[in-house]
């Protein structure tokens, strides 16, 4: 039975309560929530606005995202930025974009409690060769789910986890609609790269993936003939 089942359905709300933030870089070892208590058990990954930690409620995975601190004249930045992760969340959701489920969410502490997908990370999985026919079908699925809607996900392999065959966009991030960030010009890049992936893997160097350090634009020349491929092959659908 999963947590989405066992644990809460649907999605729980805190109780109004002020209260101040909880550390993104620094959690207590438990949580006492009203749909349980929740124990800490190791970091999972930092990115710009938030950390994401491994663990456990009822006997199950889950995975804590707490929004990180930054100070505001007018109100909360961290109640902002989760207000937009459960809207995003929601219109994923509607969109038939398959997300980890969200469990419990708290506004005014700025962190959120969600189902964790055991499966293969799809850098990981590129690290080791290119992406199977079947993971680039739903992947494309994806971005013409979002392209219908005027959205851009976040294309970047390390979003994505691969659980019995299904690809799922592990976080909640949707951005307006642009061509420079779209999946066929900009995140396909990545998933071709399998020796980029592979260094990122092996010491989070990104120099085998972006054309310059911190650009976010990736090195694509060598990989035009395969990305073309791909959308000859997957992005019948978008294109049609």
């Amino acid at each position: 039975m999963s947590v989405a089942s066992s644990v809460i359905s649907p999605m729980q709300h805190s109780p109004t309560s002020p209260t101040s933030a909880l550390s993104a870089t620094a959690p207590p070892d438990t949580l006492t929530l009203p749909i349980g208590s929740l124990r800490i058990r190791s970091l999972l990954g930092r990115g710009k606005s938030a950390c994401s930690w491994l663990a456990t409620l009822g006997g199950q995975e889950v995975v804590l995202k707490i929004m990180k601190e930054e100070s505001s004249p007018y109100q909360s930045v961290e109640e902002g930025k989760i207000r937009l992760e459960e809207q995003d969340y929601l219109r994923l959701r509607e969109a038939g974009i398959p997300v980890p489920a969200m469990l419990f969410i708290d506004h005014e502490r700025g962190f959120l409690v969600k189902e964790f997908i055991d499966g293969i990370n799809a850098h990981r999985l590129i690290a080791g060769g290119l992406p199977s026919p079947v993971v680039m079908i739903q992947l494309f699925d994806m971005a013409s789910r979002c392209r219908a809607r005027g959205w851009n996900i976040d294309y970047f392999p390390t979003n994505f986890v691969i659980r019995s065959g299904r690809l799922y966009y592990v976080d909640y991030e949707v951005n307006p609609f642009s061509e420079e960030w779209s999946l066929e010009r900009w995140g396909l890049y990545y998933w071709a790269n399998t020796a980029g992936m592979c260094a990122f893997l092996q010491n989070g160097s990104a120099t085998l993936l972006h054309q310059a350090q911190d650009s976010g634009i990736p090195i694509k020349t060598p990989f035009e003939g395969l990305v073309r491929s791909w959308k000859e092959e997957f992005g019948r659908q978008e294109e049609s």
